[in-house]
């Protein structure tokens, strides 16, 4: 049991230094004007009274994506209109959902990443449940696609909106446990989403260069 207590210890601790890491909805607009000069959509809603929340972190990961594979020559989707596929010995898979963002693109991608992001000033709800169930189910297929087919796909998840995780830190412990477990490679939270996404697309972008871009007698590709 020891081993076992002290993951929860570590995973405790974690979620805490994590949620110390994440923004209210005013933050994240001024480090997206500060960044990009530019403002973010709101998400529609019908519901009387409910919080008009801005796409603010979905808008601050597609200009920094756009900026990195620009500067390197490398395509992008950061609005996927349909889902994933990857294909290895004749097998495909097929993601349960439109994810966030795919690279190179959503055929044989190379990274896929989850945005959650929630600004109101609400308890969040079984949203946030949702929200990390969705990763996990990504994470498990792409595992298992991998473990028998030998074909590795990134996988991020990226969180924001300090106020409603706060009230939700049990789900943000089973975010951490997605981490440990492998089924997500990094998950990115709050303001370091301005440092760790362009780290993780510059490596992405610099590891997976185009074919058209080597030599014809260079080596092997990496």
């Amino acid at each position: 049991m020891e081993p076992l207590v002290e993951y929860l210890h570590l995973r405790a601790e974690l979620a805490s230094d994590l949620l110390a890491r994440m923004r209210t909805e005013d933050e994240a607009k001024m480090d997206l004007s500060r960044l990009f000069g530019v403002e973010a959509l709101t998400y529609g809603t019908k519901m009387t009274g409910h919080h008009q929340s801005a796409k603010v972190l979905v808008a601050t990961v597609e200009a920094m994506t756009n900026q990195v594979c620009g500067q390197y020559g490398r395509t992008v989707n950061v609005n996927p209109q349909q889902r994933a596929t990857v294909i290895a010995d004749d097998h495909l898979w097929v993601s349960p959902r439109r994810l966030d963002g795919a690279f190179p693109g959503l055929a044989n991608p190379k990274a896929l990443w989850e945005i959650k992001e929630y600004w109101g000033k609400t308890s969040g709800g079984s949203k946030m449940s949702d929200a990390i169930y969705e990763c996990q189910l990504v994470g498990i297929e792409l595992r298992a696609f991998e473990d028998k087919y030998g074909v590795h796909v990134e996988h991020h998840v990226i969180l924001d909106g300090r106020d409603q995780w706060t009230a939700r830190q049990s789900d943000l412990r089973r975010a951490v446990d997605l981490l440990y477990c492998g089924l997500i490679d990094e998950l990115v939270v709050g303001r370091d989403v301005l440092t760790d996404w362009p780290r993780i697309m510059e490596s992405l972008c610099a590891q997976h260069v185009p074919r058209s871009a080597h030599h014809p007698h260079a080596g092997r590709r990496q």
